[in-house]
């Protein structure tokens, strides 16, 4: 009986919370992207795959965002169509659909990052259109992400120390 309860306890308890808020993701990083993002994680003092998180939503807002711009629309409608359209002659010529996979020296890691539903269904209508899978766009996202990021924080970091130097030191 007390089984019973605890399993209608679950079911209340869910009902009440409403749907998940995040979707978990695995994706494979390249092992570079990885330790680097280990590195800034431990130096802000907070969890990698939070980071991660970060990251990649940044990077996927500044791509969408890009996206307001005619020209960036017209780019990216080039993109879809030659896409399509490769990827179509690539099946009547081979017989099977077309994959591509990423190859990155030095190997890869897998991530586990979790993310809004609302975000990966953006993310992967904007992968198929460009020809990748919903991996290799993370990647792209976080690496687009993590470039932003460290040289924003490289350019504050300068931006204090040049102010530390031009203030007076007062001698006692």
């Amino acid at each position: 009986m007390s089984g019973l309860r605890a399993t209608a306890r679950r079911a209340l308890a869910r009902r009440v919370a409403g749907p998940r808020r995040r979707v978990r993701v695995t994706i494979r990083v390249p092992t570079q992207t990885h330790q680097q993002v280990k590195r800034l994680a431990i130096h802000d003092r907070c969890p990698a795959s939070q980071l991660m998180q970060a990251l990649i939503i940044f990077g996927a807002t500044l791509a969408f965002h890009a996206l307001r711009k005619p020209e960036a629309l017209e780019w990216f409608k080039t993109v879809a169509s030659t896409h399509l359209a490769l990827n179509r002659l690539d099946q009547i010529l081979s017989g099977r659909p077309s994959s591509q996979s990423h190859r990155w020296s030095g190997g890869t890691r897998l991530a586990t990052v979790r993310l809004p539903p609302g975000l990966l269904d953006g993310i992967d209508m904007y992968a198929k259109v460009k020809g990748n899978n919903r991996s290799q766009q993370l990647v792209d996202f976080l690496e687009v992400g993590l470039r932003i990021y460290a040289e924003s924080k490289l350019a504050l970091t300068e931006a204090v120390g040049s102010l530390n130097k031009a203030e007076p030191q007062s001698e006692n």
